[in-house]
């Protein structure tokens, strides 16, 4: 049986089995506790969800990897691809052709452009644009309301309009 609140020694036992997945934290300039948390269930054969909110519009022609989640008002367009252990955020758009990599997070009303590449581990600010065509290296985080106007090859934390790197 599951222990105390914030507890998680249960899921190494039995009890774990049975049940669907979906990891949901967030907010954080680095996916690796998504991403450990992950690991582990997956490591142990243990299954996810793929949560699609009634209220995002999705289209047949783009794909959602295991354990990730679109929330309300969330736009995937055609031909875009979102990885595992997502989180597509309230009102956020993923326009055509577009491809987020596995454990990304991208934040309420961002706007990630048709073609654009966001990969593994990245955290995409509330507010923030990826340009069309963009390549991000892994594990940056964009800030909120900056704006992506050229590729980014490093890891680190990118602000403001255009884009730059300050940490």
């Amino acid at each position: 049986m599951p222990g105390r609140l914030g507890d998680d020694s249960w899921l190494e036992g039995d009890a774990a089995n049975g049940f669907n997945y979906l990891i949901t934290v967030g907010q954080t300039a680095v996916s690796l506790q998504r991403r450990t948390i992950f690991e582990r269930l997956l490591s142990r054969g243990l299954d996810f969800s793929t949560v699609i909110s009634t209220f995002a519009t999705v289209s047949e022609a783009a794909a959602i990897g295991k354990g990730s989640i679109a929330m309300h008002r969330t736009v995937i367009n055609r031909g875009a691809s979102v990885g595992r252990n997502c989180i597509i955020n309230t009102g956020a758009i993923i326009e055509h052709d577009a491809y987020i990599a596995d454990h990304c997070h991208v934040s309420t009303g961002a706007i990630i452009n048709g073609g654009a590449q966001i990969s593994e581990g990245c955290m995409i600010g509330s507010g923030a644009i990826i340009l069309q065509g963009i390549k991000i290296a892994p594990n940056v985080m964009v800030g909120a309301g900056a704006v992506v106007t050229q590729d980014i090859q490093a890891a680190g934390t990118w602000v403001g309009v255009p884009a730059r790197m300050v940490l």
